[in-house]
């Protein structure tokens, strides 16, 4: 399935939803990006209430790169050039903070959804999924109590079966076409996370400091 072919009836295929095609030059265009990771934000409520902390959190990285962009709209017009202009004149980390934590934010679902397409066994729970992606993406930057708040978290996911449900924005639709549409969303958000990863490495940005 393209991203032209999307239906419009699961999550992954709302308007303004699926993150921005990298280009050959790869930028990444700031004002899509930022409209998809704020699209983001209700998977945290089909999560459950707990996640209102990572919610507000991610949140108010957007929140971060929003206020950024708009210094500048026309030399912020990308991500690549806001985090540029940022290394080169050393006067903030605004824009370094904020698109290092929501690119942590973004790629925990894109890893989740990543393990989801590879076991669909709908009958488990989704725990094991989640605690997986938090593992492998955030943490390394946590420290002990965000760790333990994750655990907790975790053990309150509903199944694999109540989840897909949840992605659904229309209930007739079958678990094949959530997962066609899962898979093109994967692929667009993972080229952006490496994307982000290569711009953060060529300025010297990325960090391992961890939060508490």
């Amino acid at each position: 399935m393209s991203a032209e072919g999307m239906s419009g009836k699961t999550f992954f295929s709302r308007d303004g939803c699926l993150f921005p095609e990298i280009s050959y030059d790869k930028l990444i265009p700031t004002a899509p990006f930022l409209k998809a990771a704020n699209q983001i934000l209700p998977l945290f409520d089909r999560l459950g209430s707990g996640y209102i902390i990572v919610k507000n959190d991610v949140h108010g990285n957007i929140k971060k790169l929003e206020q950024k962009q708009s210094m500048n709209p026309e030399l912020y017009v990308s991500l690549n050039a806001m985090l540029k202009d940022e290394a080169t004149k050393k006067d903030s980390t605004q824009a370094q903070s904020g698109v290092l934590w929501l690119k942590r934010g973004i790629d925990y679902f894109c890893t989740l959804f990543e393990i989801l397409m590879s076991d669909k066994e709908e009958s488990t729970y989704l725990e094991p999924c989640l605690k997986a992606a938090y593992t492998q993406v955030l943490k390394p930057y946590h420290g002990f109590i965000v760790q333990q708040v994750f655990s907790v978290l975790s053990k309150l996911s509903p199944y694999k079966s109540q989840f897909l449900i949840k992605l659904k924005e229309d209930k007739s639709v079958d678990n094949d076409l959530v997962y066609d549409e899962m898979e093109v969303y994967i692929k667009l958000l993972r080229s952006n996370i490496v994307v982000l990863n290569d711009i953060l490495k060529e300025n010297g940005l990325e960090s391992d400091d961890k939060t508490d």
